[in-house]
């Protein structure tokens, strides 16, 4: 899907984190999702779900399946991987626009866990 400034941008609250199955960790990695050409940051991360933050709308709808590529921070020396998401909730400012995932499908390789890995000894 590519971002699309003349559709309506979806205000849907966010879940309060205590609703979370599992902690988030933080992360600094770039984000992209099917075709999308803008920066977007991978805000927080867990097994279960992901975060990704953009200063440009994206035109992404709730409960829709996407294939996302995350390139993690070059310190953790972990190579790109792909993720199977699904929208969870959608949120706007006049400055961000944030979109909550939940990931669908295990993704292939050892990436992934490493990644996760290294975000969550930052927080240790």
């Amino acid at each position: 899907m590519l971002f699309n400034k003349k559709q309506k941008q979806a205000e849907v609250e966010k879940p309060p984190a205590e609703n979370r199955r599992a902690v988030r960790f933080s992360s600094m990695a770039t984000v992209k999702i099917n075709g999308f050409e803008g920066e977007a940051l991978l805000k927080d991360i867990n097994a279960g779900g992901l975060c990704m933050e953009s200063v440009t709308y994206a035109s992404l709808e709730l409960d829709e399946t996407y294939v996302m590529s995350i390139s993690p921070e070059p310190s953790f020396g972990v190579e790109t991987f792909d993720l199977k998401v699904k929208v969870q909730w959608l949120h706007s400012s006049a400055t961000l626009f944030a979109t909550g995932f939940s990931i669908i499908e295990p993704p292939r390789g050892h990436a992934f866990q490493k990644y996760i890995d290294a975000v969550s000894r930052l927080r240790a």
